[in-house]
């Protein structure tokens, strides 16, 4: 499993669901970041 990345594009361990939804996040949005792909997503993690 890649890592996450945060606001300074650091990297640090992915988080899961259930902290996400401790932290209050009810939505996220992923990117592909492989050069020419551009999929995306938006998850509810609720």
């Amino acid at each position: 499993m890649r890592r996450g990345r945060d606001r300074d594009d650091e990297s640090g361990p992915p988080s899961t669901t259930a902290e996400l939804r401790a932290a209050g996040v009810t939505t996220v949005e992923v990117f592909c970041r492989r050069i020419g792909c551009g999929h995306n997503a938006v998850i509810a993690t609720d």
